[in-house]
């Protein structure tokens, strides 16, 4: 089973909209009995990616309102 990952923003600027994230994935053969949910490393692959996301929104943010600023 895959699961694609995506973020969505409503009101950050240029990077509104929706960004894909992460696939995460593991094939049938590599499901065992208690191998449900995510794996700690894949959950820290997906907080990692989401915290990426995040980071550059607001940075897109901080650097246009400068340029409004600036720019006035």
């Amino acid at each position: 089973m895959r699961m694609l990952v995506s973020v969505e923003f409503a009101d950050a600027g240029t990077k509104s909209g929706a960004h894909r994230v992460l696939i995460i994935g593991r094939g049938p053969e590599s499901r065992a009995a208690g191998d449900v949910g995510l794996s700690l490393e894949e959950a820290r692959t997906l907080i990692s990616a989401i915290q990426s996301e995040f980071v550059s929104a607001q940075a897109a943010e901080i650097v246009e309102a400068r340029r409004r600023f600036l720019c006035g």
